[in-house]
Formats: C-alpha cells, structure tokens, sequence
C-alpha cells in the first residue's frame, strides 16, 4: 500500500507518553487575553520510524483531491460534517484497479488464515454477518489485530494492516476506530450475537459463571464504584460476569456490573437476560460466593440445572457435614467413598429442600417440597495444606501480639475470632491467648466442600464438573493479561461496553487456541505468540486482484495446522 506523505504545513508535537502527532497550526488574536494563542487541527501520527499515519479527517482530504491546509480552523463539529458528507475513505469500497494496485505484494496470511479458520469452525463470522452485515468485515479485522497483536495498541492497526492479509482488507484510521465501528454497536446486535453463541454450546455442556474485577481510572463512567477488588487495587472498579463453556472452554456471554455488587446478586438478572434473549434452559456451574435459598430456587423454577458449591454454615447442610465427618472419621468405612483418580472421598445424600416460588411483588405463591442432590466432599491433600496454612497464621498473629506490633485488616479478624484475654490475677492484667478450642474446630473443616444440583449425575461426574469451572479463570487472565484489560480508560459506558465486545469475541480465538495447545501433548509447553510467529511468514503473493498464490508452507507448519482441526492453506 502506498504511504503517504506529511504535508509541508504540518507541525509536530510530542505528548506526555511520547506519542508523536502530526498537526496544523491556526494561530489567532485572542482580544480577552490580549495575546496571541493557536488552534491545532491534528491530522494524524508520527510512527516512530518517522513514517506518517493520516487520521481519518486527512485522508477523507485525501480522497477528494484536498491534501492541502485548509483556510481556516475546523472545529470537531466541523470535521465531523465534512467527513460525513465526503464518505470517509476507510469505509468506502475501493475501485478494482486500486486493489489491484495494492495486492500486487505479499501479504503475512499463515496467522490470520488460522484465525479464518476458527472463526468458521466456531460458526463466530456467521454470526457476526447476521448481527452486524454491514461492519463485521472491519470487527473481525480489529479483532484479528487485538488477537494477534496483543500488546500493540489500536493506533498501530494501519501499519499492521499494510502487511497482512485481514478480513476488510483496507486501511482503518485508529484514533476513529471506535466512533466508525466501535461506538455503533447496538445493544439489540449483541444480544442477537450472545444467542447464536449460546445456542451453538448450551445443550452438550456446564457453562461456569463467575465474576471478575477491572479498576477503572475514570470517573464518568456510572458502574465504577468501590467495591471487592479481586486484585487488590485501591481504586473503583466494575464487575464482569462471565459465562463460560466447560468442554469448549469458550466464553459465550458477559455481563457489565456496578463495582459494588455482590456476587450472589447477580444470578437473578443473569437469569432474566437468559429468557430476554430467548434461552430457556442451560446447566449452571457456580462457586460459594453465589449460594442462596432464592437462587436455588429461581434455578429450579427456570428448569435451569446447576451444580451451586453450598455454605457450611447452613443448618441443613451442617448436619450432612457432621454425619459425614463421622463416616470418613472410620477408617473401616471410609475407603468405600474414596475415589483415587480424584484422591476424594465423597458422600452423596438426597435432601428435602423446601422450594419457594414468588412473584414480581416478592410475594410467596407457591411452597412445596423437592429432593435435591447433596455431596459431601473431602479432600485430605488439599485440607492438610489449609490446615497448615491457618495454624501458621494464627501463630504468626499470636508472635505480633507479643511483641505489640501492629495488625493488618486480615489479622485483626484473626484475631477477634480465634484469640481470648484471660486475666493474670484479680487485677486488670490479662493475657492474650490463642482460643484453642476455635482453632481445633476450624481446622477440622478444612479439605471439605459441599455441592447441591438438581441434575442427576454420579457423585465422581459432579465433582470432576465443578473442578472444571476454574476454566473461567483462564478466560479472565487472558482478558486481563493477554488482552491488556487490567485497567479502563474509557470515558463513556457506551464506549467501555462495546470495547469489552470486541474483546469478548478476541477472548473466543484465544480460548480455542489455548485449549488446543494444552490438548495437545506435543505442543503443550508451546505458547500462542510462538505459535503466530511459526505461522506469520506464510505469505499470499498477489499477481492481480483475483489471482494469488500460497508461499511455501513446511512440515512443521503442516503440524501446527492440524492440532487446530485446520487443513493449511492451499
């Protein structure tokens, strides 16, 4: 693709992070300061290989033949009308000669066929020509950047797409990325697409549903708000819930949330936008944090399965816990409920669960009884490493309180629940001593889990299901990690609810190829960059517009291919 010039006129600045821009300069009288100030009309950036990337204001300029200064300053509004009535060259189809022009090059293809591939195995450019026909060549092309280029930020999409084969096989400018494509994303589209998804994976699978937490440096965003930082930042937050296939490990739906709601709030309207977007029934793998009487019971009322880790502290499920702290306590008894492939014991119990069904008025209709599924779970491995870890808390409180040093948050409740005074003599001397009696009893809990469902699986099926939701945690680390979504930035909640669109269906390409990777015993210590750059240099040499042909591809390429479930390009 041809480069183009910077214009005589232009001026550069540098900002704080270094960033180069490329602008013109508008100086005025201003008569209220009584000096001289400047306007700047930016055009574009200043690579740091010198070259110019043109915004999209200048190359709509371009298009029309009008590279030159224009007379006089152009306020937003006033760019936004020129752009408008010139039809901005990024979204208008190019004539054959110019394409012609342009593909007489070779293009990098070998990593965005993989991705071409993935996108047709997952049915995810079907769905996105139904939901968005007229923008998702140039979503999957900012997608394939995102997935590709992980740790190149989105002003770097054109220089990326000079060299690459991609699905809008234009140019983008990438300070408007998100107002041509971005920002028109509807609401009505996305849940259209978040179904097709579903559809595709909700009867063959559990789908894990958690919660995690992105800092946001914004205050204009409305579900900002302090909350539980899952990583620990001083700063407000919004929440995702996210559901994610167990067997596919693919993510299939998101929510955004307000930074200060609690996990176990959440599964109601989880439910709710489920119906509103037509599910009917899925099957539910959810953690602690989401237990509560109500959600069993609208998960039950929705004929929703669920396999939902209980609280220990409920009585019904304190009494299963007791009898089967017994049972495991004999060691005659005890192998029976051990399974070694999983190194568990488990006891299953059926129990009578008083279901309540209310109506939008929070007011009870119906009250009857159900039998549901109880595993009791122990875990020894796991329960001696907790015990250790506690006793060595308590101790190291206990250390601190002697020598009068000060306590952190977590240690102040350590100690208010596991520590006592006990009076020297009959004056007001005491000393504070560890409760042994509480520890004991809080030791013997741990290495032990309890799990609920309505489904009707074998004890082993259950666990080895629940143990699998911690795939979602993947899930999140790439989007975090990978993806470079610690943090927003955003100033708009539209904004910042498309972003986390696009990055949800980048998350749908990760996910796959991880999974594949980790299947595969061959490739299993390789990592996804490695895998990009063994498939980069796979070039698609064009001779005109309509002929091309494949550059060379090796065995070992071939190989990668095929632990995809992709045939190579041909």
């Amino acid at each position: 693709m041809e480069t183009i010039d910077l214009p005589n006129e232009a001026k550069i600045c540098k900002n704080q992070k270094g960033i180069k821009y490329a602008y013109f300069d508008y100086p005025y009288w201003d008569q209220q300061k009584g000096y001289g100030c400047h306007h700047r009309l930016y055009i574009g950036l200043i690579e740091a290989d010198g070259s110019f990337i043109p915004n999209v204001y200048y190359l709509s300029r371009i298009s029309q033949g009008h590279p030159e200064k224009p007379p006089y300053y152009l306020t937003k509004k006033d760019r936004d009308e020129y752009i408008l009535k010139l039809k901005n060259i990024a979204d208008e189809p190019k004539s054959s000669q110019d394409l012609s022009n342009e593909k007489d090059i070779d293009l990098y293809y070998g990593s965005v066929y993989l991705l071409e591939q993935i996108s047709s195995l997952l049915g995810i450019e079907d769905d996105l020509a139904e939901c968005f026909p007229d923008t998702y060549k140039q979503i999957l092309s900012i997608v394939y950047y995102l997935v590709l280029e992980s740790h190149s930020p989105l002003y770097r999409f054109n220089k990326w797409a000079r060299d690459h084969e991609h699905p809008y096989d234009s140019l983008m400018a990438s300070q408007r990325i998100s107002e041509l494509i971005i920002d028109n994303i509807t609401e009505r589209q996305k849940k259209k697409f978040y179904k097709l998804q579903i559809t595709r994976r909700k009867e063959d699978e559990y789908l894990a549903y958690d919660t995690t937490s992105i800092s946001s440096t914004s205050k204009l965003i409305k579900y900002a708000k302090y909350g539980r930082n899952k990583d620990k930042e001083k700063l407000p937050q919004i929440n995702l819930a996210m559901l994610t296939g167990q067997q596919s490990r693919l993510p299939v739906y998101y929510r955004v949330l307000p930074g200060n709601i609690s996990d176990v709030s959440t599964v109601k309207k989880l439910l709710k936008d489920l119906n509103i977007i037509g599910i009917e029934k899925v099957k539910l793998v959810l953690d602690r944090g989401f237990y509560s009487a109500d959600n069993i019971n609208l998960m039950c009322r929705d004929g929703h399965k669920f396999i939902l880790s209980a609280r220990r502290n409920i009585a019904l499920f304190k009494n299963l816990l007791k009898e089967a702290k017994q049972i495991l306590s004999d060691n005659k008894l005890n192998i029976e409920f051990y399974n070694p492939k999983l190194d568990i014991y488990c006891i299953e119990s059926k129990i009578k669960w008083q279901y309540i069904e209310k109506d939008d008025n929070d007011q009870i209709i119906l009250r009857k009884t159900i039998f549901l599924n109880a595993y009791i779970c122990y875990n020894k491995t796991r329960g001696e490493e907790e015990r250790k870890k506690f006793l060595q808390s308590i101790d190291e409180v206990d250390t601190l309180c002697k020598e009068n040093k000060e306590l952190d948050s977590k240690q102040k409740s350590l100690y208010k629940e596991y520590f006592i005074k006990q009076n020297k003599s009959e004056d007001t001397n005491f000393d504070i001593i560890i409760d042994r009696n509480a520890v004991l009893m809080k030791s013997l809990d741990y290495g032990y889990f309890i799990l609920v469902s309505n489904d009707e699986y074998s004890a082993y099926d259950v666990i080895s299901i629940y143990r699998k939701k911690d795939i979602i945690e993947k899930v999140f680390d790439n989007l975090k990690d990978r993806l470079e979504f610690k943090r927003t930035e955003v100033h708009s909640n539209r904004s910042l609810n498309n972003k986390i669109f696009v990055l949800f269906i980048s998350l749908l390409y990760i996910s796959y190829i991880d999974k594949k990777i980790k299947e595969n015993n061959t490739y299993k210590n390789k990592t996804m960059d490695s895998v990009f750059d063994d498939l980069d240099n796979i070039k698609k040499c064009y001779h005109d517009i309509n002929k091309y042909h494949i550059s060379e591809i090796t065995e070992k390429q071939r190989k990668l291919y095929e632990i995809f479930s992709v045939t190579p390009p041909a």
